[in-house]
């Protein structure tokens, strides 16, 4: 079979499943808008739609624990002096009556700005199951927004957005063969209803709508994670956040406003993935000081691989409420494998002493190890903040300032319970 023929074949091939996916992707999608839909689209084609009753985002019982060093020394609680006559924290690095806020290491000044620009930016966007009105919060910085919905199965599907005294707002329309799109301009803030309709009776459990809501406005949203780990034990403290999370760990969630002007502010965040419908309670933003991204949630834990977002609500200048949306991504882990001088000698068999050793189908055996461990077979101890390996026991000898934290492995040789390595200041 030619070349062409196999690339003919290929794209046919798309087309077919393109066109078999919901959401479907249109000519009016820009980049963030279609990738947004895709994640929707593996969500429904996986049929992972899940009913919890639990948060999804919430550390499990036996995740790793997080130490902030406000929490050495008894951080947390109030330090009272001159009986009784104030507090005050006294914990390097956090500020407040109770150390409740933490202070940037270092001002993430890499950021850009859009002081004047308008920008076409996500929402809101979500799946319903019936026909139900729907809420859409709208602030007076969206100079021009559009809405469009889709249905499964496909139906010709119709809305008109209405306000609290049931006016319905004039629009534009356009239809394209699988949605329904309407365009607003300069629409005064408040929250409004969207009451959807379709050709078709919504059968339970077989219907879907998908809606999203795209804008061009100057205020955006700036967002990422951090992951805590021994390398950065108080990521509360880090102000330069990234797109990519990690599987199984808990990151903090860091979120800055462009072109919010106070006293607006950013209230909470509500997290959801591309592979569950679990609706979850927002939480609420924390502040800190010293920091670019201003805002904080300190616990979002990455249960599952794939995309997530997150909807942040806040305040507008005016005192209005408004919304965006932020996407970034959950990874597998990825183990670091530590490179061996090759041996004229056949290695004998590994044992993970601080890990997990993997067998593989052709029989070689690979370690995962710990936090804190590494080699070949997880025994060579990693120290921070300039410590040595101590040759006879799984510590480290540290320089002055810095204190060791006893680590043991089990008799097992799988599993190691550590407190810390050489990374708390005395």
């Amino acid at each position: 079979m030619g070349g062409w023929t196999k690339t003919a074949l290929w794209l046919l091939a798309t087309v077919a499943l393109a066109s078999a996916l919901f959401p479907t992707i249109t000519k009016h999608d820009n980049e963030e808008s279609a990738a947004i839909k895709r994640a929707y689209q593996q969500r429904h084609a996986s049929q992972q739609a899940l009913q919890l009753d639990f948060d999804p985002f919430e550390a499990p019982a036996d995740a790793p624990k997080r130490r902030h060093k406000r929490d050495i020394g008894g951080g947390t609680k109030p330090k009272l002096v001159f009986g009784n006559i104030n507090s005050a924290c006294q914990t390097p690095g956090y500020t407040g009556q109770h150390c409740e806020f933490p202070i940037c290491t270092s001002l993430n000044k890499n950021l850009s700005r859009h002081d004047s620009d308008q920008y076409a930016v996500s929402i809101d966007h979500g799946t319903n199951f019936d026909l139900n009105p729907f809420a859409v919060i709208i602030d007076d910085r969206m100079v021009r927004f559009m809405i469009e919905i889709q249905s499964d199965p496909q139906s010709t599907v119709h809305f008109d957005l209405k306000d609290m005294r049931g006016n319905v707002v004039p629009f534009e329309r356009e239809d394209t063969e699988v949605s329904y799109i309407a365009y607003y301009d300069q629409v005064a803030s408040g929250t409004y209803y969207v009451y959807p309709s379709s050709d078709i009776t919504p059968t339970p459990g077989q219907f879907m709508l998908h809606y999203f809501i795209r804008a061009t406005t100057g205020l955006k949203i700036d967002a990422g994670v951090v992951r805590w780990s021994h390398a950065d034990p108080d990521p509360d403290r880090n102000d330069y956040p990234g797109l990519v999370a990690v599987k199984g760990q808990v990151h903090v969630f860091s979120v800055k406003p462009l072109n919010l002007q106070r006293p607006g502010s950013l209230d909470s965040v509500t997290f959801f993935s591309a592979f569950n419908a679990v609706i979850v309670r927002p939480k609420r933003l924390l502040t800190r000081y010293g920091c670019s991204y201003e805002y904080y949630h300190d616990g979002f834990y990455c249960r599952d691989a794939g995309e997530h977002y997150a909807k942040i609500d806040g305040t507008d200048f005016m005192g209005n409420p408004f919304r965006r949306t932020a996407r970034f991504e959950c990874k597998s882990p990825t183990p670091i494998i530590t490179p061996f001088p090759p041996s004229t000698t056949t290695p004998g068999p590994i044992t993970a002493y601080n890990g997990t050793a993997i067998k593989h189908q052709d029989g070689t055996i690979e370690c995962f190890c710990t936090n804190f461990f590494t080699g070949r077979d997880c025994s060579q101890t990693i120290c921070l903040n300039g410590g040595t390996p101590d040759v006879f026991d799984p510590k480290c000898q540290c320089l002055d300032g810095f204190s060791v934290f006893i680590a043991r492995t089990s008799n097992a040789a799988t599993t190691m319970a550590t407190i810390g390595l050489s990374g708390t200041r005395n």
